[in-house]
């Protein structure tokens, strides 16, 4: 939409990337994953079974209970452990959310 491309404009939006566990764990990350994805926000889902991914995304690997990596442009924070902190995590690196 036009804000989206307005909101990139004047500065970086945040991205996460989502490593997935199995079981009711994995439940509560993927409704997180949801709720953000639906606000516009870019997360990306990965699977913690899934290997051999390209580039950077290598580096971001599975931890027990699931883990989100939220960067913005080329800053990262620390790895987010729980799902209920991931948009405060968001919100912190992303203006007026």
């Amino acid at each position: 939409t036009l804000l989206r491309a307005l909101a990139e404009w004047l500065g970086p939006v945040p991205q996460a990337v989502v490593r997935l566990p199995d079981g009711e764990a994995g439940s509560r990350w993927r409704e997180q994953t949801r709720a953000l994805g639906a606000k516009g926000l870019r997360v990306l889902a990965i699977d913690e079974a899934v290997r051999d991914l390209p580039g950077l995304l290598s580096a971001r690997v599975p931890l027990p209970g699931g883990v989100a990596y939220v960067c913005t442009a080329l800053e990262c924070l620390a790895p987010v452990r729980e799902p209920e902190e991931l948009p405060a995590a968001i919100a912190g690196r992303r203006p007026g959310m």
